[in-house]
């Protein structure tokens, strides 16, 4: 055949195609949901979907075609501008997967003057080009129609719909009909009653009676490959079909939506001859019993409409041995979903491959269709795909083929989430530190700014990957922090903003773990704000105590800002500040005489306060954290231009401290009105309080990084609301640390808003030496890197003495 001289398409435009057979064409991309992300329910819902979208519609022919071919991933969208983006780029170029496309074609039939019922030649040249666009003016009103079902499947969350684009037609037609080589034309030959595609031979089940189906059709079944004994996971019964064969094949589904009274007449035709033949055989007395019954359930129940339909399997292999393989395993899923291929050879298996391209499909000769209600021919259909990708986002690998796949956990165009804070969760050992370095790492190389507030010593390799844009500040015992709460530049009034901040931080070292009052509250503000107007330079903590001290002295809190001593207790708070000042056990943290902000932040855009010496502490890390907020402010805070992370390891350990407690749910209810995000990292979710401040976290929490528990979900499942597929979805988190380095991997679950599915870190071997934050390997490359002083050169030098 020869495409370019009898090409089934007479033209295209837009998404419209006319074919030469007089058929007009409305053809659509389906993205459909990832793999492993349905329950049972979903599934449902998805075939209701589909059934309400087409059940109205005219006179046509629908035809959803799902293509699957064996590719190898080249990486063209992934970044190699650093040390790490280029180890990861070469660890995934080549990997072996399986492409998946899903169109939907809806065909306008129109004049029947070019068809008949037996097997046709659709590539025959038509008599008249001109008397075909004649007689095939386009239907508007069928377009309407069209558009308005279109419209319907868009609005589910479950399916993205979009119209193909012009020539894609021709595109496909070049492809399909030379057996998805993309390097070559080559010819359709039979050998006997073998059907190849140049070097490839081309076999095909169909399913084209009722008599091939099992009794009981479903929606979905139980995957008994991906379920377990203590969880499940349901797939539509033809997905079985789809991604899980590992070879080219296109999985196609036509359902003919005739008129429904047309053939119930003709069932009614067929138990009329089946009981005048009861005579000659008892199965047509059987046969006949069957169709009454049938004919009176479609009387009774409304939602039935009959249609024909047909489904087909093409699979294509290059070698004697692969067909048989590939053969075998189709059947195999037949057999398990006890239903009867059929097999054709010889001129039936090129009519109805060849009948399977959407613009011949109407053509497809009548005894390879049957009739059964919508309902049914829709469970037959395929429902998953491969794993999504977002435009931006963080690379991690999917479970399929351990493919890069990019997520966006910062939705700039509010697609999925409204707030875009962030937890992650899993006990000790299980891979927390690796999984944030690998979030933030990339985030950085993006243009991010981030605080890290840490206990562990858990980012240091980040800081020493990113030297020129880190600022590294490290809590020692008896050295000044550098940071001065109070400065502010000069010429300049703090704004509620800050007041609020200084309030905060003056209760950390007055109250410490207690709660203030709300007249102690309106007291200190108060008198900051009377502080800033009567004093103009060299604000500090040292500074405003000694102002304290004065106003206290000379009694002007009662003279000056009308505050007595019921209000607030100024003799208490001078005694208890006075560590702060003086000689006072803390008063290295703010030397008397240093009025500026000391800290440099200019050209920075990762700030890590690590605050691990100081974990024997509690009022010290207590006002340590306060003080993080100092930094996050001037990094984040005030320029909304900025895409900024603010991040607490070991969370739990700082919520011990209430009003870090306090200020967490603060950020995580506003952090998004300042172009921001909120990363938290716990070991479970009982070591948040059991209380309304936590509450309102959880609220504020939108994506979610689950990783392995071998104590189980339960109580993840139960304080933020999973559901029982989301559980399942848990229970199958699974990690191979015992393949080789090219295929070792761990898995988590990312949940976005209510969408969740399993996801892998499958690292190439320089990646998981930067993210390494503990044991004898990590040691080893901080030796090299005392040597070199480079931290690419170390991993290097690492890899090489291994």
């Amino acid at each position: 055949m020869k495409l370019s001289e009898h090409s089934p398409i007479l033209y295209e435009k837009d998404n419209l195609t006319q074919s030469v057979n007089g058929d007009q064409i409305l053809a659509y991309r389906v993205i459909l949901p990832e793999a492993f992300s349905l329950s049972e329910k979903q599934f449902e819902e998805i075939h209701a979907l589909w059934y309400k979208a087409l059940k109205n519609l005219p006179k046509c022919v629908f035809v959803k075609q799902d293509y699957y071919v064996k590719k190898q991933f080249k990486a063209s969208n992934m970044p190699e501008d650093t040390f790490l983006q280029k180890a990861a780029k070469k660890h995934a170029t080549g990997k072996v997967f399986t492409s998946h496309v899903c169109n939907i074609y809806f065909i306008n039939a129109g004049s029947r003057y070019l068809k008949n019922g037996s097997i046709a030649n659709p590539f025959k040249k038509p008599p008249n080009e001109k008397q075909i666009q004649t007689q095939t003016a386009i239907d508007q009103t069928f377009v309407e129609e069209i558009n308005q079902a279109v419209g319907f499947l868009k609005s589910s969350h479950h399916l993205t719909v979009a119209p193909l684009k012009k020539g894609y037609g021709t595109s496909m037609a070049k492809r399909y009909f030379n057996g998805f080589y993309n390097d070559r034309i080559t010819d359709t030959v039979r050998k006997g009653d073998e059907f190849h595609i140049g070097d490839k031979r081309v076999g095909t089940f169909a399913i084209t009676s009722n008599r091939q189906l099992p009794e009981n059709i479903s929606t979905s079944v139980v995957d008994s490959k991906a379920s377990s004994g203590d969880y499940q996971f349901h797939r539509g019964m033809f997905d079985s079909f789809g991604l899980e064969l590992t070879f080219d094949h296109v999985y196609t589904q036509i359902v003919y939506l005739d008129d429904h009274r047309e053939l119930k007449n003709d069932i009614r035709e067929q138990q009329s001859n089946f009981y005048k033949a009861r005579q000659f055989a008892p199965e047509n007395e059987q046969s006949s019993e069957e169709l009454t019954a049938y004919l009176k359930e479609i009387s009774s129940d409304e939602r039935i409409r009959l249609v024909r339909a047909h489904y087909n399997i093409s699979f294509f292999a290059e070698t004697p041995e692969q067909y048989q393989s590939y053969q075998t395993q189709i059947t195999q899923r037949f057999k398990d979903l006890d239903i009867t291929p059929y097999f054709p050879t010889g001129n039936n298996q090129a009519n109805i491959y060849n009948h399977s391209f959407f613009t011949n499909v109407s053509g497809l000769n009548q005894p390879n269709a049957f009739v059964l209600d919508l309902q049914q021919a829709l469970c037959l259909f395929s429902n998953v795909s491969s794993f999504t990708q977002d435009e931006e986002g963080v690379f991690f690998n999917e479970r399929i083929f351990n493919l890069p796949i990019k997520k966006d956990i910062w939705d700039a165009k509010k697609r999925y989430i409204k707030a875009r804070n962030f937890f992650i969760v899993a006990p000790t050992g299980e891979g927390k530190s690796v999984l944030a370095n690998t979030i933030l790492c990339q985030l950085l190389d993006q243009g991010y700014y981030m605080v890290i507030n840490d206990l562990g010593g858990s980012y240091e390799k980040l800081a020493l990957l990113y030297p020129d844009i880190t600022l590294y500040l490290q809590f020692e015992p008896g050295q000044p922090l550098g940071i001065n709460p109070f400065f502010v530049p000069k010429g300049e009034k703090p704004d509620l903003l800050k007041i609020n901040e200084l309030v905060e931080f003056i209760r950390t070292i007055y109250k410490r773990d207690n709660a203030m009052e709300d007249q102690e509250q309106v007291s200190i503000r108060k008198i900051l704000q009377y502080y800033y107007q009567t004093v103009d330079t060299e604000h500090s903590l040292p500074n405003f105590y000694y102002f304290v001290e004065f106003l206290h002295k000379e009694k002007a809190l009662e003279s000056e800002l009308e505050i007595d001593n019921e209000l607030f207790n100024a003799k208490q708070f001078l005694h208890i500040s006075s560590e702060f000042v003086g000689d006072g056990s803390y008063a290295f943290l703010f030397p008397e005489g240093v009025a500026e902000f000391n800290i440099d932040l200019k050209g920075k855009r990762l700030v890590i306060n690590e605050f691990d010496k100081a974990q024997g502490d509690p009022l010290l890390i207590s006002i340590l954290l306060n003080l993080s907020n100092v930094i996050d402010r001037k990094l984040i805070w005030e320029d909304k231009s900025k895409r900024g992370f603010i991040f607490y390891d070991e969370c739990a350990k700082q919520m011990e401290f209430p009003n870090v407690l306090n200020t967490l749910a603060w950020k995580a209810q506003a952090i998004r009105k300042q172009e921001g995000s909120l990363g938290m990292v716990l070991q479970s979710p009982n070591q948040l309080p059991a209380n309304s401040i936590a509450e309102s976290i959880i609220d504020n929490i939108q994506i979610y990084f689950i990783l392995n528990n071998i104590g189980g979900y339960e109580a993840i499942v139960k304080r933020f609301r999973f559901s029982e597929h989301e559980h399942n979805q848990l229970k199958s988190i699974t990690n191979n640390f015992s393949a080789d380095a090219e295929n070792k991997y761990s898995e988590f679950m990312f949940r976005r808003a209510k969408h969740s599915n399993i996801l892998r870190l499958q690292l190439a071997e320089e990646v998981r030496c930067a993210y390494l934050t503990e044991g004898a390997e990590h040691l080893e490359i901080m030796k090299f890197y005392k040597k070199h002083n480079d931290m690419s050169v170390a991993i290097k030098e690492y890899m090489k003495s291994k």
